[in-house]
């Protein structure tokens, strides 16, 4: 009988220590992608005329430069996979792909497959907020009045392993709790 308790107890002993050790390292898995925060990668704020008339059309380097200003750079490949994050802009009916890759926004004018994200939004709405002193802020605001709509095309569960977390903060002025956020993406 005491041979048995023993045994028992070694076996619960052994489950609690292995508990604790996938805990510590799911803890830092978790502070490791979350609070990823490279250097700021340069990228030039290209040249936009106060009057934006019909025939200035949108270009990768506006692209860059907004995804850049509202942190896409921290954006990096789950843990899971090798896949990259990719946003897509749908800007008056054009779409601008955005991948990026080692914390550097690489923008092609055509679709990618798999994005993460969709941005739906008008020159306009690019050009006031590349304009403006405050890129993020302008952008947000553009989706508040409406005039800028973004889907989420991911699972949840991936683009918190992407990073996606901080820029859905910075847009949305929505914090949400990275345990909250890890524990539902499973679900």
């Amino acid at each position: 009988m005491k041979n048995k308790q023993a045994s028992i107890g070694k076996i619960v002993f052994v489950l609690i220590g292995f508990l604790a050790i996938s805990l510590i390292v799911f803890g830092i898995l978790v502070y490791k992608f979350v609070s990823n925060n490279p250097d700021k990668p340069f990228v030039s704020k290209p040249g936009i005329s106060d009057i934006v008339s019909e025939n200035v059309s949108v270009q990768p380097e506006h692209v860059q430069y907004l995804l850049n200003e509202m942190g896409a750079y921290k954006l990096h490949n789950s843990p899971l996979t090798s896949n990259t994050p990719k946003i897509e802009l749908v800007i008056d009916g054009e779409s601008f792909s955005a991948e990026v890759v080692d914390n550097k926004i690489i923008i092609i004018k055509e679709v990618l497959e798999n994005e993460d994200i969709r941005f739906i939004t008008s020159k306009e709405a690019i050009f006031e907020a590349i304009k403006s002193d405050d890129i993020v802020e302008t952008f947000k605001s553009s989706i508040e009045m409406g005039e800028s709509n973004y889907e989420i095309v991911g699972d949840k569960k991936t683009l918190f392993l992407k990073g996606y977390l901080s820029i859905y903060e910075e847009i949305t002025g929505q914090k949400i709790s990275a345990t909250a956020e890890v524990i539902n993406s499973f679900k």
